[in-house]
Parts: structure tokens; C-alpha cells; sequence
């Protein structure tokens, strides 16, 4: 489908990922390896909508 394909499988690996993504001329898919006790921000919780994220600020910071 001519997608650029990113597999991120540690923590170290996401900043330059994000970076190739957006470096791109074509869609990609990025396959995040995330560890099943990790959390994960943002989140929109079971039941929730979109407007009810949690965790925006942490992402929000880290920019």
C-alpha cells in the first residue's frame, strides 16, 4: 500500500520514531510494543468519550 512501517519496541526507541513518522511523505503504521503493566497516556477509558481522555497534560509536557 506503499505505508512506511515503525516497529518501537523500548522506550528509547519512541522519540526517534515519532520523529521518522513525521518526516514522512506517505501514511505510516506504527507498531508500539507496550509492556501490559505499563501505563498508557492518553487513554480513553472503557465507556468514556473521546472528549473524557485522561492523561492529555502528561502528553501535553512532554512536548
Amino acid at each position: 500500500m506503499g505505508a512506511a512501517g515503525i516497529k518501537v519496541e523500548s522506550k528509547d526507541q519512541v522519540g526517534p520514531a515519532i520523529e521518522r513518522m513525521l518526516r514522512e511523505d506517505k501514511p505510516c503504521v506504527a507498531d508500539f510494543h507496550v509492556d501490559a503493566e505499563e501505563d498508557v497516556l492518553p487513554m480513553v477509558a472503557p465507556g468514556k468519550s473521546l472528549h473524557e481522555m485522561e492523561g492529555l497534560r502528561v502528553l501535553e509536557n512532554a512536548m
